[in-house]
């Protein structure tokens, strides 16, 4: 029996969490190594170019699909840059969930951007995710302050929201995910190495390990999965839907930090987590209740806004 498109878009997207859940390991591993955050992501996006080798047909390169391009590629950079150095004093199964939170955000920039209604199932994930976070930064008894490196990874988080929102607008637009995964990963690397020359130090820690995590970021994180990534999306059709999937990444990356980095929570760091999942129920119970609506009567009736 085949295959329908929705569910091996499904498994694909599925795929992409459990590569991303892993890929916070190799990236800690940089981060502690003192690798500069926009040499390793030269380093990371340089491997885009082997897709030329195999899928050379498949790109096909207009003036729109590079204005495409530029524009993930631009977001993809900041989201990582962000993320690299929010790394360096946050355990990477912290940063994982933090960079998760980016999910409750997908509702509201289509509403800026698109138009799309937010529900009041869209309003009850974002609070609890603030929660989450406001929980975060609770430190030892019952201070309170920012930390820095959550804040940058906040920041983090936005930039992946965008690229998810405009990767599916872009793909509704009939634009291929092939050309579209090299030219957003062409324009990253390119624009990581203007900035790694220009502002950072080449990084000498090199060894088998720091080759490693290299070759997995390089290769699995990025060449591979992000094009299983556009795929998935492609297939779905469904920027929610991805974004509840690649939510788990978190969950894999919490398992893989405390089985390799012997990494534990606090207590405060758990309770954000959970406020933060909460969040991300809210938004899969939105998702699962539209699905079942069969009656565009009802379906309409369903998506009254409230703002």
């Amino acid at each position: 029996m085949a295959m329908s498109k929705n569910t091996l878009g499904t498994l694909l997207l599925h795929m992409v969490a459990f590569l991303w859940g892993f890929s916070f390991i190799p990236q800690k591993m940089l981060v502690t190594a003192g690798f500069p955050p926009f040499y390793t992501i030269a380093f990371r996006f340089s491997f885009i170019f082997l897709l030329v080798i195999f899928f050379r047909k498949q790109i096909k390169i207009t003036k729109n699909t590079l204005l495409y391009g530029f524009a993930l590629g631009s977001m993809l950079l900041f989201a990582f840059a962000t993320q690299t150095i929010g790394l360096k004093n946050l355990d990477a199964s912290i940063s994982a969930f933090l960079t998760s939170s980016s999910i409750v955000a997908i509702p509201i920039l289509g509403a800026i951007f698109f138009k799309k209604a937010i529900t009041k199932y869209n309003v009850f994930a974002i609070i609890c995710t603030m929660i989450g976070v406001f929980i975060f930064n609770f430190q030892k008894g019952i201070s309170f302050a920012w930390s820095p490196s959550i804040l940058i990874t906040l920041l983090c988080s936005l930039g992946f929201t965008f690229h998810i929102v405009f990767s599916n607008h872009f793909l509704e637009k009939g634009e291929s995910p092939v050309t579209l995964h090299f030219l957003q990963s062409m324009f990253v690397s390119v624009l990581a190495w203007i900035f790694a020359l220009k502002f950072e130090i080449f990084p000498t820690a090199w060894n088998s390990t720091t080759i490693l995590a290299i070759l997995y970021l390089g290769i699995f994180a990025s060449l591979i999965n992000y094009g299983i990534q556009l795929l998935g999306q492609d297939l779905t059709k469904d920027p929610l839907k991805a974004g509840l999937i690649i939510s788990l990444e978190p969950a894999w990356a919490f398992i893989f930090a405390i089985v390799t980095l012997g990494e534990t929570l606090s207590l405060y760091k758990i309770l954000g987590i959970l406020f933060i999942s909460c969040g991300i129920i809210f938004c899969e119970w939105e998702a699962i209740k539209k699905s079942q609506l069969t009656n565009p009567k009802l379906e309409d009736d369903y998506e009254e806004t409230v703002l």
